[in-house]
C-alpha cells in the first residue's frame, strides 16, 4: 500500500519551530471509517488504534479491537470456540495486512485498512505515531450459527448449575456439609461463566436469575454450617468434669464463630482428658489435667486438627483446684486448635471459590 506525504513548512525565525509532517495511505479518508458497509450476507466490523508508536503495533492494535467487536456483537465468551481461535485469527488478519490474502478464518475477513502517520520534528528530536483502522467482515451465517451453538451450550451449563445446585442442598441438609458447600460454589462459578440470563421453561425455578439469588442464600446458609460442632470430649478424673472443660472450651473459641450445633454440624470434636493429682504450691493443691482432642469432619470422619494438652489448676480447696485445671485445658485446646481450623476454612474455600 503506497502512502501520500504532506509537509507543512514553517518559516524560519529566531529559533526553530517544530515541523509537522503528515502521511497517509490515502489520499481521501475512506468512508466505512465512519460509515461500515451494509450488506445481506457480511456484518462489518471496524478496529483502530490511535497514537501508536509503530505501524506493525498499530495494525496489531487494530485486529484486536476489530476482533473485541465481533465478539461482544456474538456474545462469545471465554470458552467458545472464536475466543479459542482470537491468537490464531490475529495472526490470520495480519498477514492478510502484507500478503493481500482473500482467504478468511472462522467466517472473519480483512476487507480493508487505512493508516495516517505523524512525524513531530524539532531541532534533533522526532516523534512519530501512527492511526491505523481495518474493515473486517464477518459472515452473518456464520455470526448467527455461533449465537446458537452459544445458546444451547449455556442452556447446557445452566441445567448443569440447577442439578449441582439441587444436589448440593440436599448433601447440607444430610450433614455432608464440606460436599455442600462444594458443590454450591461450582454451580455458581458455572453460572458465571454462563453470564446472561437463562429460563429453564420448566421446574420451580425459573431462570439462571433466580438460581443465582438462590444459590446466594444457600451458600451463606451453608458456611454457617461449616463452624457448627458437636462436642464428646471424655474427663476422667472427675465427676462431672467435662462440663468445666466444655465450658471453658467452647467459650474460648464461639469468638471466632465456632458454635455448638445439634442439627447438621459439619465438624466433630473429640477427646479424652485426664485429670492428675498434684502437691502443694503455696498452700494451693495442684492438679493436672492432660490429654488429646481432635477435629474431625462429620461424613467422611477426615482429622483436620487435633492438639495436645497439659495444663494445671491452683486452689486451697482440692475440688476447685480440679476444676481450675479443666477450665485451662479447655482454653488451652480451644486456642491450639482455632488456629488450625481457621487455615483448613480458608485453604478449602479457595479451593472452592469460583
Amino acid at each position: 500500500m503506497g502512502f501520500i506525504l504532506t509537509l507543512f513548512f514553517i518559516l524560519p525565525s529566531c529559533a526553530p519551530k517544530p515541523q509537522l509532517i503528515r502521511e497517509s495511505s490515502s489520499k481521501i479518508k475512506p468512508v466505512w471509517i465512519e460509515k461500515p458497509p451494509q450488506s445481506q450476507e457480511f456484518l462489518y466490523f471496524v478496529g483502530l488504534c490511535s497514537s501508536c508508536d509503530s505501524l506493525q503495533a498499530a495494525q496489531e492494535s487494530a485486529i484486536k479491537d476489530a476482533l473485541s467487536k465481533i465478539s461482544q456483537f456474538v456474545g462469545v465468551q471465554v470458552r467458545s470456540l472464536f475466543q479459542e481461535e482470537t491468537t490464531e485469527l490475529e495472526k490470520h488478519l495480519s498477514r492478510q495486512l502484507r500478503s493481500k490474502s482473500e482467504s478468511n478464518l472462522l467466517g472473519v475477513q480483512l476487507v480493508d485498512w487505512y493508516f495516517e502517520k505523524t512525524t513531530r520534528l524539532d531541532r534533533n528530536f522526532s516523534l512519530e505515531k501512527y492511526d491505523v483502522y481495518v474493515l473486517t467482515s464477518y459472515s452473518k451465517g456464520s455470526a448467527w450459527e455461533e449465537r446458537e451453538r452459544q445458546l444451547k451450550n449455556k442452556k447446557s451449563q445452566s441445567l448443569s448449575a440447577l442439578e449441582l445446585y439441587g444436589r448440593g442442598k440436599r448433601a447440607s441438609l444430610e450433614g455432608k456439609v464440606w460436599l455442600g458447600i462444594r458443590m454450591l460454589k461450582q454451580a455458581s462459578k458455572i453460572l458465571e461463566s454462563v453470564g446472561e440470563d437463562v429460563e429453564f421453561f420448566e421446574g420451580q425455578i425459573k431462570d439462571t436469575n433466580e438460581l443465582k439469588s438462590l444459590l446466594q442464600n444457600e451458600i451463606q446458609k451453608t458456611m454457617e454450617l461449616l463452624k457448627g460442632f458437636t462436642l464428646s470430649v471424655k474427663v476422667s478424673g472427675l465427676e462431672n468434669g467435662a462440663l468445666a472443660f466444655n465450658s471453658s472450651f467452647m467459650g474460648a473459641l464461639s469468638p471466632f464463630g465456632y458454635v455448638l450445633q445439634k442439627e447438621n454440624p459439619s465438624l466433630e470434636i473429640v477427646g479424652e482428658i485426664y485429670l492428675m493429682k498434684g502437691g502443694l504450691v503455696l498452700s494451693n493443691r495442684v492438679y493436672t489435667a492432660e490429654g488429646n482432642v481432635s477435629v474431625q469432619k462429620k461424613g467422611d470422619g477426615k482429622t483436620i486438627a487435633s492438639a495436645h494438652v497439659n495444663a494445671k489448676g491452683f486452689h486451697r480447696e482440692l475440688n476447685q483446684s480440679a476444676l481450675n485445671a479443666l477450665e485451662e485445658a479447655g482454653k488451652s485446646a480451644a486456642e491450639a486448635l482455632k488456629d488450625q481450623l481457621i487455615l483448613h476454612e480458608q485453604q478449602f474455600l479457595e479451593e472452592a471459590n469460583p
